[in-house]
């Protein structure tokens, strides 16, 4: 048992919301997890969205499963964010008139890109909602902001609401800067944190990049006392809440932001060509990871994995996944699990 539910189909089918009599449909299936994914999958009801099913296999501490199955999630997620794109450029015209330049992907989409004309890196991508009834979390990045960007750190932190253009595909365009131009994720877990979709869709992405919080991408800090997302709250956290430990508390994060990671936590690499603003002074910039060659470099668009809206895969496309389907893949990867805990799975089939 893990957090009073049995890690196998049953404990995923109680999390989605599943009534018992049809769990005990699931259990006479063939295969209990294809039946029950195919089932979410027609469900609107219970919000099949990959999502939930990320942070669920977290509940259910099945990080083998979010390990082995990540890219293949990824991969289903860019297809999904390619198709999209592509119909909303689409141009509603007669073919004979030229498009026009709105139907052409913007090539800059931060602030820093803008003044600078080129391609801005950062340390930390800070997750916030400075929407709400409390003003604290607005209040607690601007200190973070003198903190950090001063000439002390000359950190380069993406802040939303600040540093982001308007006018853009907001959940596509955070989920390509947290992949791909940021080092770190700072999560400020707050009462007004818990309110924000935005923030849940942004914390659940990069944790999906990184299964098991092996590589310090996120780093979680508390502003307030409040309930820890599921997902979180397997990493240690900054603790702001108490002023006496405030000094020891900004040393570590500032510590936490400057540990380097291994390459393969990159999603993608800048080319010699590219710019290297962003990135501190004395640690590795997108340039200098790219000549390590990592086998897991990918086209740009790969990092984008977790889309809010994306329904749960499944197993439909003929040809045109560039991988395994992940709902194949992880069918599988939880049916290899069967024998794993007999005791405890008797009925399992993953």
């Amino acid at each position: 048992m893990h957090n009073g539910y049995i890690p196998n189909y049953g404990g995923l089918a109680e999390l989605i919301g599943f009534s018992g009599l049809e769990i005990m449909e699931f259990e006479r299936a063939k295969s209990p997890t294809q039946a029950l994914l195919l089932e979410w999958k027609s469900r609107p009801d219970l919000k099949p969205k990959i999502g939930k099913l990320v942070e669920f296999l977290f509940q259910l501490d099945r990080i083998d499963v979010l390990t082995d199955c990540h890219q293949a999630i990824n991969d289903e997620a860019k297809l999904f964010i390619d198709k999209e794109s592509k119909a909303l450029l689409k141009p509603i015209q007669d073919e004979t008139v030229t498009p026009g330049p709105g139907s052409e992907t913007p090539p800059y989409i931060t602030r820093q890109d803008v003044l600078t004309g080129k391609k801005t890196y950062y340390d930390a991508y800070i997750c916030y909602n400075p929407i709400g009834e409390s003003s604290k979390d607005l209040e607690f990045v601007r200190e973070l902001i003198s903190r950090f960007e001063s000439d002390k750190y000359r950190f380069t932190l993406f802040v939303p609401f600040r540093d982001d253009l308007p006018g853009m595909n907001e959940h596509a365009i955070n989920a390509k800067i947290i992949s791909e131009r940021c080092r770190h994720m700072i999560v400020v877990l707050s009462k007004n944190f818990l309110q924000s979709e935005a923030c849940e869709f942004q914390s659940t992405f990069a944790q999906s990049l990184s299964p098991g919080a092996r590589n310090k991408r996120i780093v979680p800090i508390k502003i307030e006392d409040c309930v820890i997302p599921n997902i979180l709250r397997i990493m240690a956290c900054c603790d702001f809440t108490k002023k006496d430990l405030w000094d020891w508390s900004w040393d570590r994060l500032a510590r936490s932001i400057t540990a380097q990671l291994a390459t393969e936590d990159f999603q993608s690499y800048q080319s010699s060509s590219e710019s290297t603003s962003g990135f501190s002074r004395g640690y590795s910039s997108m340039s200098s990871l790219q000549q390590s060659n990592s086998p897991r470099s990918s086209s740009p668009d790969s990092g984008i994995s977790v889309i809010q809206n994306h329904t749960v895969p499944i197993a439909t496309a003929s040809g045109s996944t560039p991988s395994m389907s992940p709902f194949k893949k992880i069918t599988e990867k939880l049916s290899k699990n069967k024998s794993r805990d007999k005791s405890k799975m008797a009925t399992a089939q993953f």
